[in-house]
């Protein structure tokens, strides 16, 4: 439940992060049924009385040029994406499209809604700089719907602050900066700025004591801009709205986010639900995305997730009585999507190889699944973020056409069981 007193006070934390006025000229096409599409580029022109100029996002997705034809021909100063849309226009972008570009204007390139990549903030940079883009442009950000929109933000004209942090440390809940000597090798995370006004926490999640810097925690909000909680449900308002810290303090929004704050900046790490407990290690699913990704050139998007290979909850029963070795194996499966065009010449099986065992290296995992996939296999929202659980149960339930797999026993076995108890059922 959005308030207009929410509004406004979003409204103004925006207006005051990238500096707007009735003189600022907007260019998007992120739809508005998408809290930053409508929230970001839809209601903040209404707030500060300037004009914006608006496509649809089929028709970006059809010829991406034409979001950067119309910052060219509007002279936008300000623009909103995901991280994917920058990377559909350095896909599709052509060298010969580039002539008689110009977004020297720009003065504010946000990237939020859903993990930002250095990968993708370096490559829009070098690619682009002939046309005037500008690595200052960039303000990475961090926002949900339940805090109307924008929660931190980098600051206007500083331009993104990339960090490399050792990757075992993290799986600790420890923010230690790489130096090189990591066994578990290295992440490198975008910072999502710094709040304006909003009371931003990290805190431990099961007590509720607040995280120093450096430690990861769940990422607690309040202020303004923080919504009233859910329509007609009592309950998840109370335990996601209601927040307080070991001291009493709150009531604060659990954001369901895991983060550190460094030098005053928040780091965004991955979702709790999405975190893959392995030997007692934490390990973010965007981890495993980011470096199976690495593996091979053909590789493209892909959704990482854990699965019970001895006895899966969707399956009923729980594990066997005395528990034992096979009691609980969790296990990684990864759903790579891949082109099979920059494949060409590759068996998809010794691309599915080098999938599986970049990962298994990177992070010491005794198994590892993987499935090659067509694009559009991973399951996303309309806004394009990635649904993980979506993913997982078309996996199990056979609803991913495969173009190739290397799946371990138990994995392959569970998918057998779970048929079976389907055909059972229907």
């Amino acid at each position: 439940m959005v308030t207009h007193g929410n509004l406004l006070a979003n409204g103004e934390e925006i207006r005051r992060r990238i500096e707007g006025s009735p003189a600022t000229v907007g260019v998007g096409w992120v739809p508005h049924y998408h809290d930053m599409g409508l929230v970001g580029q839809f209601l903040q022109p209404l707030y500060l009385g300037c004009r914006y100029v608006f496509t649809s996002p089929i028709t970006f997705i059809k010829r991406p040029v034409l979001w950067l034809e119309l910052i060219t021909r509007y002279r936008g100063t300000i623009t909103v994406a995901p991280n994917f849309g920058y990377e559909l226009v350095l896909r599709r972008v052509t060298d010969r499209q580039l002539e008689g570009l110009d977004l020297s204007s720009l003065t504010v390139v946000k990237n939020g809604a859903e993990p930002v990549r250095a990968a993708t903030l370096e490559a829009m940079a070098e690619r682009f700089a002939p046309v005037g883009f500008r690595p200052s442009m960039w303000m990475p950000c961090y926002g949900m719907a339940e805090t109307t929109l924008l929660i931190t933000g980098a600051p206007l004209g500083g331009g993104p602050v990339v960090r490399d942090f050792d990757a075992g440390a993290l799986a600790r809940n420890e923010a230690v900066p790489a130096d090189g000597t990591s066994a578990h090798g290295v992440r490198r995370l975008v910072s999502s700025g710094r709040p304006v006004t909003l009371d931003v926490r990290v805190v431990d999640p099961e007590t509720g004591a607040e995280r120093p810097e450096r430690r990861v925690g769940e990422i607690w909000v309040r202020g303004g801009s923080v919504a009233r909680g859910y329509w007609e449900s009592p309950e998840q308002t109370e335990a996601t709205f209601r927040a307080r810290t070991a001291g009493g303090e709150g009531p604060f929004l659990r954001t369901g986010d895991l983060g550190f704050t460094a030098d005053g900046e928040l780091y965004v790490t991955g979702r709790i639900k999405d975190l893959i407990i392995v030997n007692g290690r934490n390990i973010h699913a965007h981890d495993i995305e980011e470096v199976a990704r690495a593996a091979h050139p053909a590789a493209l998007l892909g959704a990482a997730f854990a699965i019970d290979a001895a006895i899966d909850p969707d399956l009923g029963p729980g594990p066997p009585e005395g528990g034992g070795a096979d009691a609980s194996r969790e296990q990684v499966v990864i759903v790579q999507e891949i082109s099979t065009r920059a494949a060409a010449g590759t068996p998809l099986e010794e691309v599915a190889a080098a999938v599986r065992t970049r990962v298994t290296r990177t992070f010491e995992l005794p198994a590892v699944s993987v499935v090659l996939a067509a694009r559009g296999s991973v399951r996303r929202t309309t806004s394009g973020k990635m649904q993980r659980r979506q993913t997982r149960e078309a996996f199990l339930t056979g609803r991913i056409t495969e173009l190739a797999a290397d799946l371990e026993p138990g994995v392959a076995g569970l998918r057998e069981a779970r048929a079976q108890v389907d055909a059972d059922q229907s």
